[in-house]
Order: structure tokens, then C-alpha cells, then sequence
């Protein structure tokens, strides 16, 4: 029972040997209470150094074990039997969860697992790191090095390695600190095609998930993307307009204009489409003067009437919730977000564009709904759909519900 314990719950040992979890507690608390003498008298000078050790925030087996290991002998069962020595002279050590996550670091021992997890989440909103950065950032942190390769191995966590990019990042922002990282290396703006590869994701992907965070900047007319700490405000302004910049722009320099000369006029200038001139239209920023052109709100335009938009099939409104049904695909599963109707961002309340709202999920990451130009988009939902076990083909069905601001995910077969 002492040895299965090193990697199993109380509940499943009791399973395997038919009877109950308090039972085989009461039997590993007896026998380690017995062991406990005869352990601490082998263990002699030992000890002490152990109990240092274990004061910090994590300490590897390597390291705890390395002066009592003989090395004429196989390493793997002398590593259990002094894992085991310790566990019992040492009730409060074990292999700590990682963050605020189920991933266990195996090889790992603690004392402390609260502080382990705060400092891992300290760490993760500091991320992107490369490998070189990231083992001093432990270092200093007071974790030892051999946290790496349990990291690596783990598939949930707060933090990820990615192979891609060669750096550690945030598993909640995988691709935008990948891409991130991958700037900073280049130097330059990188095209969307060029970031696609080492990011894993096409390049839609990754549009889709730059332009929702504000630590990058899509230069025009190249479309390519720069870090905004990169950016002097005169660049941003002479470079960086978005097509609700552009319009403001035009109107600014020529006057009030007629819908059809203020969309000319505005792709003549920037490498803009017609249709996302549109769709700035709904922007709280420009209206209709009295005469039926267009010019700016701050000027004394009145702001276009607001209309309900048409509500697409895969979306249901009843009795105050929002169900927005979509299929699971790679992307989803690769961490996108989702684009939809604009009918979306309507239904949650979401008037202009620009507009967000934010729902939460007990032990989930907070689901954020944005009102754009002629759509709207849903953060990814990646963690929930794999926690699901969700396959390609599925259906995920995102129910909100308004009242309580909070949301939940079904996984349809």
C-alpha cells in the first residue's frame, strides 16, 4: 500500500484491493507510523539536508537523491524505495500539481505545492520565455531546473512548451505568445503565411487570433504584423489605420459624403474593401446629417438606427439564453476563436461594434463574446471542448445565459 501510494489516490487503491479508501488510510498511517523509527535511523545525517531542500518551491528527484544512489546499480527502483523513505519520514512531501491544473510533475517533490502553484502562475503571466530565459526564471523563482522536462511531458497546465515557436507560453493564449515570441526573435513584421508555419495553425488561424490582441499591429498596405511595442505613435497613425481610421480620415479631410462617394473615396486611398467600409458604418463614430450624408457623430451626425440582425440557423434565443451550436473542426481544437454572425453579439446585448461581454464557468476560462464590423467572435474554447473529449465531427453547443452572465458547454454526439 506504501509503494502504490507514490502514484495512486486512496480511492483507487482501495478499488483495486476491495475495500474502502478510509481503510487503506488507516493502513498506510499505521505502517508508516511503525516504519517511521527504523527510517529516520537509516536516513541519519540525510535528513536534514532533505527537509532543506524540500523548503523550497520544488526540488527534483536527481537532486534529493544523487548522494545515496549507488551507481553500479539500476537507478529506477533505488529512486522509488528513496521515494518512498521520504514520503514516510516526511508526511507532507509529495509531487506537486502544476498550477491550477490536474498535470502532475513526476519526479518533483515539495512541501509546499500553494506556493509552487502561485509561483507557476506568476510565471505563466510573464510567458512568452525561451528555454534559455525560462530556466533562469525558475532559477530565480527557487524552483529547480528538473521542473522542465515534467512541463514539457504534461498535456494540461498552465503553461506549455511550444515546439514551434521554441519557447514556453501560456495555454490559454498558446498561438498569440507563440507568435509573440517569434517576432521578437525575427525582428521585422512577419507576414500571416509566414507566421502560419511555425505556429501550426493557417494563415486565417492566425489572423483570427492577432487581431483580438493588443499586443500586435497588422501594417498596411502589407498586411503584415508587427509587435506594438515596435510602434511610435506617429507610425500607428501614419501606418497602422484600421478601415474605421480610414473612414474617419477621409470624412475628416473631404467633409460630409454620400455613401457611394465615401466608399470610393476611401479604397481609392487605403487598401481597404467595399464591403468592410460598410460595415463601419455602425460605428458609433460616424452618422447621417440631415441631409442623408455621412460625417462624424462628434460633428452633430446622428449615429445610424440600429437594426436587428438576421439570425442564422445555427443559433436558438429562448427564455433569456443564447444557444450557438457550431461544428468542432481543427481550428477549434487548435485554439481559434470563433467567428460568427453578428446576430451573436446582438442577442448578448452587444450594440456597436467594439463592444465585448464577458461569461464565466466554474473552473473554466471566462468565454468572451466581441461585437466587430459585420460579425461577431467568441474567444477559443479549446480547454472546455477537450476537457469534453470532443471529437472532429461533433457538434459543441455554447449555451449563455444573460441573467447570471455565465455559460456553459454540451458536447453533441
Amino acid at each position: 500500500i506504501l509503494d502504490r501510494r507514490l502514484d495512486k489516490t486512496l480511492d483507487e487503491i482501495g478499488q483495486e484491493l476491495g475495500v474502502t479508501r478510509e481503510r487503506i488510510r488507516q493502513i498506510e498511517y499505521k505502517t508508516a507510523r511503525a516504519l517511521r523509527p527504523q527510517l529516520a535511523h537509516w536516513a541519519g545525517s540525510i535528513a536534514a539536508p532533505w527537509l532543506s531542500q524540500l523548503s523550497s518551491a520544488a526540488v527534483s528527484e536527481t537532486e534529493l537523491f544523487s548522494n545515496i544512489v549507488v551507481a553500479t546499480l539500476p537507478a529506477a527502483p533505488q529512486y522509488r524505495l528513496a521515494a518512498l523513505a521520504l514520503r514516510i519520514l516526511f508526511p507532507g512531501a509529495h509531487t506537486p500539481g502544476l498550477g491550477a491544473t490536474r498535470g502532475v510533475a513526476r519526479g518533483l517533490w515539495t512541501n509546499s505545492p500553494e506556493a509552487l502553484g502561485g509561483t507557476l502562475r506568476s510565471i505563466a503571466k510573464a510567458c512568452p520565455f525561451s528555454s534559455e530565459d525560462f530556466e533562469l526564471y525558475l532559477r530565480h523563482a527557487g524552483i529547480s531546473s528538473g521542473l522542465l522536462e515534467p512541463l514539457r511531458a504534461q498535456e494540461r497546465g498552465a503553461i506549455r512548451y511550444h515546439a514551434g515557436a521554441s519557447a514556453w507560453v501560456r495555454s490559454n493564449a498558446v498561438h498569440r505568445d507563440a507568435a509573440t515570441h517569434i517576432l521578437r526573435q525575427a525582428g521585422k513584421p512577419m507576414a500571416s503565411t509566414a507566421l502560419a508555419g511555425p505556429l501550426g495553425i493557417n494563415a486565417r488561424a492566425v489572423v483570427g487570433n492577432l487581431v483580438r490582441d493588443d499586443r500586435f499591429r497588422q501594417l498596411r498596405p502589407s498586411g503584415e504584423w508587427a509587435l506594438s511595442e515596435w510602434l511610435t505613435d506617429e507610425q500607428a497613425r501614419a501606418g497602422l489605420e484600421t478601415t474605421l481610421d480610414a473612414v474617419i480620415s477621409v470624412l475628416r479631410s473631404d467633409g460630409p459624403l454620400k455613401r457611394t462617394a465615401l466608399i470610393g473615396r476611401v479604397v481609392e486611398i487605403y487598401p481597404v474593401s467595399a464591403w468592410s467600409v460598410m460595415n463601419t458604418l455602425e460605428s458609433d463614430l460616424v452618422g447621417l446629417t440631415a441631409d442623408g450624408r455621412i460625417d462624424l457623430t462628434e460633428r452633430g451626425a446622428t449615429p445610424m438606427p440600429l437594426r436587428i440582425p438576421r439570425r442564422p440557423d445555427y443559433v436558438v434565443v429562448a427564455n433569456g439564453i443564447v444557444i450557438l451550436r457550431r461544428r468542432v473542426d481543427r481550428e477549434m481544437l487548435h485554439g481559434s476563436g470563433i467567428a460568427t454572425s453578428r446576430y451573436v453579439g446582438w442577442a448578448v446585448g452587444l450594440e456597436r461594434p467594439g463592444e465585448a461581454r464577458t461569461f464565466v464557468s466554474p473552473g473554466q476560462p471566462d468565454l468572451i463574446v466581441r461585437r466587430g464590423f459585420g460579425n461577431s467572435s467568441v474567444s477559443s474554447i479549446r480547454q472546455q471542448v477537450t476537457e469534453l473529449e470532443a471529437s472532429l465531427g461533433d457538434t459543441a453547443a455554447i449555451e449563455i445565459t444573460l441573467s447570471t452572465d455565465t455559460y456553459r458547454i454540451v458536447i453533441e454526439k
